[in-house]
């Protein structure tokens, strides 16, 4: 028989994939881990922590808020701070993985992130463009500059696992590589597409309308580069 998760309804195909959906699913946000208990709010785990008998001895879990926590800072932020220089062309963004998640776990719907950047072994994958600003990485170079044309692929991995690699550009000054800091735009368009795969109907996203101020500088984009740029030149 397949590990299930009953609370969600749901067979995984391994132990292994059962933990981790326990781990990155908001649905299990107030599990208890060690008496494998599922709770649906804040209080009731922490009613759960004052009088079960397995903890009554324990110092593992001090203190449960039962107030609504402070919503964290997006970590879509945009920041100025420049980044020291790099030889890398793209990167994964596993920190904004939570914000995935929320947009997903509104139709009922769980991935977990896949840290390894592999294309090998992915079941799909999809080249889209995302926003975000960019500060050149040389620190002798004050170019700033915004992208609506970010190009990223998203992928899909068995056991409802997903990554997304995000590819940089160069700057046009100097011609330096540089990391894109991103904004909402990455969570929606990864969330929509596994979406799309997990076979929800949905309707086509404003987001998709948007283009940039001036033509895409395929000698600038690493996405290109690497053939993976929807707005690539043919």
């Amino acid at each position: 028989m397949s590990p299930r998760c009953v609370p969600c309804d749901r067979d995984f195909s391994s132990d292994e994939a059962l933990q981790q959906h326990k781990r990155d699913s908001p649905a299990h946000k107030y599990d208890c881990t060690t008496c494998d208990r599922h709770f649906k709010n804040d209080k009731a785990l922490a009613q759960h922590y004052q009088n079960a008998a397995v903890h009554a001895q324990s110092s593992e879990h001090p203190a449960i808020l039962t107030s609504s926590p402070q919503k964290q800072k997006s970590t879509t932020k945009l920041k100025s701070a420049r980044k020291p220089k790099t030889n890398k062309k793209w990167s994964l963004y596993p920190l904004l993985h939570n914000e995935v998640s929320d947009l997903l776990y509104k139709d009922n719907i769980s991935f977990s992130f896949y840290e390894k950047d592999d294309a090998n072994g992915c079941i799909d994958d999809y080249d889209t463009n995302i926003m975000g600003q960019f500060v050149c990485s040389n620190t002798s170079c004050p170019a700033v500059w915004t992208s609506k044309q970010i190009a990223i692929t998203i992928r899909r991995y068995p056991d409802e696992r997903y990554n997304a690699r995000v590819y940089y550009q160069s700057c046009k000054r100097c011609h330096r590589t540089s990391e894109p800091q991103l904004d909402s735009s990455y969570a929606e368009r990864v969330a929509y597409r596994l979406k799309k795969w997990s076979g929800i109907h949905m309707e086509r996203p404003f987001f998709f309308s948007g283009q940039g101020k001036g033509p895409h500088r395929s000698d600038l984009c690493e996405g290109c580069k690497q053939g993976h740029c929807s707005k690539m030149e043919l």
